[in-house]
């Protein structure tokens, strides 16, 4: 950080003490210290995406949340003018309201990136103290910004003796102040709150339209809005039915159709997050004919136990991937005739098995264990069970997204992959000694097509996850291009 600039001494205020220059000085090395790791969060990337919304928590459990409208305006810009502001969580307090407030402010931050925004990171440097930064790449307030608005009609939330209610564009109060929070109309709706994780929606004449009853919500848009249930983020139309699943960490407000979704998968002790998609159906469309499955034996998805698995009471669970999750929820229902406790962990196979009668690992850990614990493959155990392939994972994104020559650039991607494979294999982790197992692993047990074989057996596999409520329908298979 170049440099900032110290309040004057008449500018400074006693009942304020972060006007102080010592505090000015502290915070200025905080800021400094937060933009050296948003640097290197953004070294990370793989390449520039189009824009990035990344949700952390860090080992010692502390949430940092980067927004970056438009990364490739970041990455480019020159200087950046950083305004930045902290707070502490104040025990006993319900602090709901100023979370529903930030995700309100931060899903429109899209709107300012042509006029010089270029980020919002909040840090919790440490348990329950947050450091806000907003980007921007320029010093001046822009033109946009200055122009006197105009007067709205309508109706518009006010705080009254503690309480909101609404108003009308004359200042008549038309909907009675007795709500502990209150946001602006849109889409016909606006978002109120009757309690703590009592969130609902009215209508401009205060008639209550979805009873207060989510831990939170986003605005409407086209119709639908996001619903918190059960730490998970959903969509709800607006007559209160849900037709997204609630199973995303976070869900923005639907635009064209669309809305950005945060998934979560746990690896190690950081959450990192994909970000994606989905239309108002919650769907995807596949890339055709590209997979990661296996027709048997898999060696990469393990449950690990000690003792026999009629036994297996509670079952801790890498989260490195959800599919893989979901699979050892449908085996041991079907193999034990129960379910069993499941427990989220990081990937730590002795930690794991010392705390819970097996462990579901996955990946490296899964494939290079070498201890003494019993393995069920899972892969082996459900061609078993169904006769047929396990697909993990596959290509997918909105429908239309992609188009034809963008499917073929994939599976020529595909191709150029499988003819590299002992290069892949000698190179991968830094281990040349375990090129042979790699590549054995790679050529025996993955499985790269997604044909009617694979196609069944992912049909399958909805089928019963759907029987075990682990999702809340079967979906359709739908595909870009043509098959």
């Amino acid at each position: 950080m170049r440099g900032y600039e110290l309040l004057a001494a008449h500018e400074r205020l006693r009942a304020r003490p972060f006007t102080d220059p010592e505090r000015t000085v502290a915070d200025a090395a905080v800021m400094d210290r937060m933009l050296q790791r948003l640097r290197r969060e953004a070294r990370s990337w793989p390449s520039w995406p189009a824009s990035a919304e990344i949700l952390k928590h860090m080992r010692a459990g502390c949430r940092h949340w980067l927004v970056v409208p438009s990364a490739p305006a970041l990455a480019g810009a020159q200087d950046v003018t950083v305004v930045g502001f902290f707070g502490d969580l104040r025990p006993g307090m319900d602090h709901s309201a100023i979370y529903q407030l930030e995700a309100d402010v931060v899903a429109r931050l899209g709107r300012y990136a042509p006029v010089g925004l270029l980020g919002y990171y909040d840090a919790e440097i440490a348990p329950a103290l947050h450091g806000n930064l907003v980007l921007f790449a320029t010093r001046e307030v822009p033109p946009e910004f200055q122009k006197k608005p105009q007067p709205k009609v309508g109706v518009f939330p006010v705080l009254i003796n503690h309480k909101w209610g609404y108003i009308s564009s004359d200042k008549k109060v038309v909907i009675e102040p007795k709500y502990r929070m209150a946001f602006r109309f849109t889409d016909g709706l606006a978002v109120v709150s009757t309690g703590e994780g009592q969130w609902g929606f009215i209508d401009p004449e205060g008639k209550v339209v979805i009873e207060p009853k989510y831990q939170g919500v986003g605005q409407f848009g086209e119709g639908l809005a996001a619903v918190l249930v059960k730490g998970k983020w959903g969509a709800i139309n607006k007559k209160g039915e849900i037709v997204v699943e609630p199973k995303f960490e976070r869900l923005t407000k639907f635009s064209e159709g669309v809305s950005a979704v945060i998934v979560q998968r746990i690896y190690q002790q950081i959450t990192a997050n994909d970000g994606a998609f989905i239309n108002t159906k919650g769907d995807y469309a596949i890339v055709p004919g590209i997979a990661i499955a296996s027709r048997g034996p898999v060696r990469s998805v393990m449950l690990l136990h000690r003792g026999p698995l009629a036994h297996i009471r509670r079952v801790a669970v890498d989260t490195s991937s959800r599919t893989s999750a979901a699979l050892v929820r449908v085996l041991l229902r079907e193999r034990l005739g129960h379910d069993p406790e499941y427990a989220p962990m990081p990937p730590d196979v002795p930690t794991m098995l010392n705390a819970a009668d097996a462990a579901l690992v996955i990946g490296d850990p899964a494939l290079y264990y070498d201890g003494d614990a019993s393995r069920l493959d899972l892969g082996a155990e459900w061609t078993e069970r169904t006769g047929r392939p396990f697909v993990y994972a596959f290509w997918a994104g909105r429908p239309g997204v992609l188009s034809t020559a963008d499917v073929i650039r994939l599976q020529t991607a595909l191709a150029a992959g499988l003819g590299a494979l002992p290069h892949i294999a000698s190179s991968y982790n830094g281990h040349p000694e375990r090129a042979s197992l790699n590549e054995a692993y790679l050529r025996g047990n993955i499985s790269y097509a997604l044909g009617e074989a694979e196609l069944g057996g992912l049909t399958e596999f909805y089928a019963r996850a759907h029987a075990r409520a682990l999702i809340a329908r079967v979906p359709e298979l739908r595909f870009h291009g043509h098959r």
